[in-house]
């Protein structure tokens, strides 16, 4: 941050990605309420997941899901979207954009590609534009996750149509013309034609081995793998026998953690979570932690900061739901016990 290494404690808040186009959660708490949760526990950035549709179209969300927040009925997406930013900002809180998927109706992607038939990769490139021309003005915001987890990608394989390497360079090129100061987040896709399962959604960065990507301005690239437990899936073959946590730290250095090991590349882990109420979720999510801390106490994003109640959420307040309270604040302070605030205007933020 200004020349100086950022540590990136963060978790997502989801929402504007839905149908809802709006934060998960107003309905019952203001959003202030939730920040307080978050400066309490110092973190220093939010991870924003959008739909492309919402941003095209930026429809106005319905009052019942605002009742939390009645000064912001009637207000677009995009402006709740801005608040939230500024909100934010005033509490030294980094916002990091993330286009989650292509169509708030659609979830997962049958495709899992950065396109479809109505949406091309122009349609997704446009849409970046349109953000950075809005929200680069905002010190607090400092990444552009450029398209969540293409799990039907494959990575230099010299096949436009489906390379998302090629696709992320396309991209955050137009990113960075955009809004020069931002980080550009690229994920790792998922099977990339394993007929077996190996990877979940965003965690294979094996591609980059031999194919980097490339940007413009290179030192602005973070790659930004996602990665989960026996609680999300626990099919992998890797989560066999009672012993699987010690095994898991060579099957991260092989799907992204070589990265950690190549002074060239910088890695934010974008998502990670699961429930924290079963011994093998609680010993692979502090195995994880153990893992992040040796090489260096790698910045992350826990998923996720929301009040919905799925295994993977953590609502703002403690008291009220404390089971998903409890891993993003525990598992936090572990990967950062002294806390990362972030209390200045930034010129120019470095995540490395």
């Amino acid at each position: 941050l200004n020349g100086r290494r950022l540590h990136v404690k963060g978790v997502s808040w989801f929402g504007f990605e839905g149908d809802n186009a709006i934060l998960d959660g107003l309905w019952q708490y203001p959003i202030e309420s939730y920040l307080d949760f978050l400066e309490k526990n110092q973190f220093n950035a939010l991870r924003l997941p959008l739909a492309l549709n919402n941003i095209l179209s930026n429809p106005v969300p319905s009052s019942s899901m605002l009742t939390a927040e009645p000064a912001l009925m009637g207000k677009t997406s995009l402006h709740m979207l801005e608040h939230v930013v500024g909100l934010a900002g005033r509490r030294g809180i980094l916002v990091m954009l993330d286009i989650h998927r292509l169509n708030s109706s659609l979830w997962p992607d049958p495709q899992g590609l950065w396109y479809n038939n109505q949406m091309t990769l122009d349609t997704l490139e446009g849409a970046w534009v349109h953000l950075a021309r809005r929200f680069c003005r905002h010190w607090n915001t400092f990444a552009a996750d450029i398209f969540n987890e293409p799990h039907g990608g494959t990575w230099g394989t010299g096949n436009d149509a489906t390379d998302w390497n090629h696709a992320a360079e396309k991209l955050g090129g137009t990113v960075l013309r955009a809004c020069a100061r931002w980080v550009v987040m690229v994920e790792g896709v998922g099977q990339a034609g394993r007929s077996t399962p190996e990877y979940f959604w965003g965690e294979n960065l094996q591609g980059a081995r031999r194919r980097a990507v490339e940007l413009p301005l290179q030192d602005k690239l973070v790659y930004s793998p996602h990665v989960y437990g026996p609680g999300l899936w626990k099919m992998m073959h890797y989560f066999d026998g009672p012993n699987f946590a010690r095994e898991m730290p060579r099957v991260w250095h092989t799907h992204f953690g070589f990265l950690l090991d190549d002074p060239r590349a910088t890695v934010v882990i974008g998502e990670f979570g699961g429930p924290f109420n079963k011994a093998a979720d609680i010993e692979w999510q502090h195995a994880l932690v153990d893992y992040l801390i040796r090489h260096g106490h790698v910045s992350s994003f826990y998923w996720c900061g929301s009040s919905y109640h799925e295994p993977a959420s953590m609502h703002a307040h403690a008291r009220a739901c404390p089971y998903v309270a409890l891993p993003a604040q525990h598992l936090s302070t572990r990967l950062w016990p002294s806390g990362v605030g972030v209390r200045c205007a930034v010129c120019g933020v470095r995540c490395a």
